[in-house]
């Protein structure tokens, strides 16, 4: 199985949360896993939105941004 990681998922897993979780164990079950040559775009679009919606400390932006 091929799994399209999504930015939103990706989010879930580093910032390790309940659907994190599952997203990992997707993954690596996962024969192959890609993602939008976009991605690093779209989650640093992500990271932003969560910070401004007070999702996620300042302290976070700077580890997922990071990771991605």
């Amino acid at each position: 199985m091929i799994i399209v990681l999504d930015c939103n998922a990706a989010i879930e897993i580093v910032l390790e949360r309940e659907k994190g979780t599952r997203f990992r164990q997707l993954i690596e079950s996962s024969e192959k896993t890609i993602t939008s040559e976009f991605f690093r775009v779209e989650a640093a679009n992500v990271i932003r939105k969560y910070y401004k919606g007070n999702y996620i400390k300042k302290e976070d932006c700077a580890k997922l941004l990071e990771l991605s």
